[in-house]
């Protein structure tokens, strides 16, 4: 959700580690698919493995059969909160991957909350999903034991810690129609 370049998926769907059959990129902005679709062309995605399509958050899905779905850096308002986990649990999956680097605005609609990572892990409960697990940069560095890893242009996981990044695993309760019901795992 929230594909924007398609980074994520692309490099979901490029790992030598289990790949993913099938990856559905989306984003409400048709700018942002436009640049997506051309890094699927340039990374020679092989036709069948991914689909790009335009999704506001809190729309429908029109096929909605996902095992994992997955939203990375996508939390500029946190007004967006409960369309976007609307749609993370209308795509009946029973897991949802939210990477989340904290500079959510507010507006009077949305006032300052006192935590947001308490506030998201609230939004999220209230459809349904449980906090299965929460990862920290400085856990990404120790679990690499070849060299510490470096994140995005350069900024270390040391910097990223500093400022609150954290991704967070959510999976929905075992029921009937959800993936988790078919013991799928992450």
């Amino acid at each position: 959700l929230g594909c924007t370049t398609g980074l994520g998926g692309i490099a979901l769907l490029k790992s030598r580690r289990a790949p993913p059959a099938f990856v559905a990129l989306s984003d409400g902005d048709p700018d942002a698919l436009q640049v997506c679709l051309r890094n699927c062309q340039h990374n020679e995605l092989s036709e069948g493995s991914h689909g790009v399509l335009e999704l506001m958050w809190g729309n429908k899905l029109l096929a909605p059969d996902f095992d994992v779905v997955l939203a990375t850096d996508v939390l500029y308002d946190i007004g967006l909160l409960p369309p976007l986990f609307q749609t993370a649990t209308d795509s009946n999956a029973g897991v949802f991957i939210l990477s989340h680097v904290p500079r959510a605005c507010y507006s009077s609609d949305c006032p300052p909350v006192d935590n947001l990572e308490d506030y998201i892990v609230q939004q999220a409960s209230g459809f349904g999903w449980e906090l299965e697990q929460q990862i920290r940069p400085e856990q990404l560095e120790e679990a690499s034991a070849r060299k510490p890893a470096k994140a995005l242009n350069d900024v270390s996981l040391e910097e990223m810690s500093s400022i609150g990044a954290s991704i967070f695993i959510f999976r929905l309760p075992v029921k009937s129609g959800n993936k988790a019901e078919e013991g799928e795992t992450f």
